[in-house]
């Protein structure tokens, strides 16, 4: 027979069992592509937010830079306008696919032209910046890799200018947590804690 201290021991195992099984569960939620870059579209947006909150103290948003910040807005917008058209109907509509693969190229094409837009000054700030935006593009390269077979541009490898210099990437395939974990740890290696994104409970698992 169980002491009591012990049945209390075996419920909280339990418990945080359950607790990790659901974090799992969670993780794996959204496994289609289509769901996963729905559910980050949010993420991106505070993503640009952040990359802006830590350039415009220090002068670096000048007007090309701010004016091509609104479209890649607009491109995050139609990006999950095209996802849920695809979604909406079985089988989905002829072209469909293809302009998700399209709205994910234009959205990787309008951050390439803010940041060839902006010239930050080799400094902590540069280093920041740009981990940061290898974060992000790396992100919605690997969403275009994992659509359905189509014909498409492979992309195993990407670059982006920031003033005269050109940094390289590699797609890499996040979930919303591993994104956010990402993110904060460039954050935090920058010293810019301010723009680092909230973790749920079960993100913090």
């Amino acid at each position: 027979m169980l002491n009591p201290g012990r049945r209390i021991f075996i419920g909280h195992l339990g418990k945080g069992a359950a607790a990790l099984a659901l974090a799992g569960a969670l993780e794996l939620e959204g496994c289609s592509v289509f769901t996963d870059i729905l559910n980050w579209i949010p993420v991106g947006q505070a993503a640009v937010n952040g990359i802006v909150a830590i350039l415009q103290p220090a002068g670096l948003i000048n007007p090309a830079a701010a004016a091509i910040i609104v479209t890649i807005n607009a491109a995050l917008t139609q990006l999950e306008a095209d996802v849920k058209a695809y979604q909406a109907i079985t089988p989905p509509p002829a072209g469909a696919l293809a302009q998700i693969e399209a709205a994910l190229g234009i959205l990787i094409t309008h951050f390439q032209d803010f940041l060839a837009a902006i010239d930050i000054p080799n400094s902590p700030l540069l280093s920041t910046v740009v981990v940061l935006v290898q974060v992000v593009l790396s992100t919605i390269a690997a969403f275009a890799n994992r659509l359905p077979a189509v014909a498409k541009t492979a992309m195993a490898g990407r670059t982006f200018r920031i003033g005269p210099k050109v940094y390289s990437y590699t797609p890499k395939a996040r979930s919303v947590r591993a994104f956010k974990k990402d993110w904060n740890r460039a954050a935090a290696a920058g010293g810019h804690p301010e723009i680092e994104m909230k973790l749920s409970f079960f993100e913090r698992l």
